[in-house]
């Protein structure tokens, strides 16, 4: 009776034993940890930045690649691709984040400096709208993620009205929000840092917070640049010149190949 029923049991202990197995080796169709590495590293700057995009997971990864590819001027492809997934997705946090960040951002670097709307066709004036909308909607679905506050303080500063000190104040409240999120952040003290910087008589008190994001995430290049500016603007040209030889230790090869980065460095790091 016994052995019948261990009988019974043999061919379900064998099924399980086998689906473990395939669980374990991927069936074959897994690709290696270096293959699959190489596919999804946000940080393999030698793999194109839509590329990357196509595997990032999570706001941050996204948050990230947008910088980047603005650094690069690599934003059009970018955007295009994110705008299909929105349309694949359009109810997805991540891909309501990710286009209208990438718009925001597209739209803020062909913009003059300091004009207080934007300034180009019919097309921007519709699609920054629609980028905030989307925006607040990630916001509403992924209300602990800091990132979208914090590209809506970004949006806030830039495409606000005329009243700078209502711009900053909204922007500031959007950023203690996202800092409640995440303490430990160093993208939150960046644009933190950011909104206090911008357009103030005393952008030196901007500095501790810079050097808050640097100290959260060494890599973030963003902080490094801000913090030399702020140096050589107030003429203490010493101290730019020590911030930029940090930044120029950790800079990626794309940053340090591009003419911006050659010029700064030529006028803040004298040789």
């Amino acid at each position: 009776m016994t052995n019948s029923r261990y009988r019974a049991l043999g061919p379900l202990v064998l099924s399980l034993c086998l689906c473990l197995c395939l669980l374990v080796s991927g069936c074959g169709s897994r690709p290696s940890p270096r293959r699959f590495e190489k596919a999804v590293a946000p940080n393999d700057f030698s793999v194109p930045v839509e590329r990357r995009a196509e595997h990032a997971w999570g706001m941050e990864a996204h948050w990230r690649l947008i910088e980047e590819a603005e650094k690069r001027t690599q934003l059009r492809p970018l955007v295009t691709l994110y705008a299909q997934r929105l349309a694949e997705r359009p109810n997805e946090a991540d891909a309501l984040f990710a286009w209208g960040y990438a718009v925001l951002r597209q739209y803020s670097s062909t913009r003059p400096q300091n004009a207080p709307q934007p300034v180009a066709s019919g097309e921007t004036d519709t699609a920054l709208p629609k980028a905030a909308a989307a925006l607040r909607r990630a916001n509403q679905r992924a209300p602990a993620r800091p990132e979208p506050y914090l590209a809506l303080a970004v949006y806030q500063l830039m495409y606000g009205d005329e009243q700078i000190k209502k711009n900053k104040r909204i922007a500031l409240n959007l950023v203690r929000l996202a800092r409640k999120r995440a303490p430990n952040s160093s993208i939150v003290y960046e644009i933190l840092a950011y909104v206090t910087e911008y357009r103030s008589d005393h952008p030196e008190t901007a500095i501790p917070y810079y050097r808050k994001a640097i100290t959260l995430d060494p890599t973030n290049t963003g902080p490094y640049w801000h913090i030399a500016a702020i140096y050589y603007n107030l003429g203490d040209r010493h101290r730019a010149s020590l911030v930029f030889k940090a930044l120029d230790r950790i800079a990626p090869a794309y940053l340090k190949a591009d003419p911006t980065y050659q010029s700064y460095k030529s006028a803040w790091m004298p040789q």
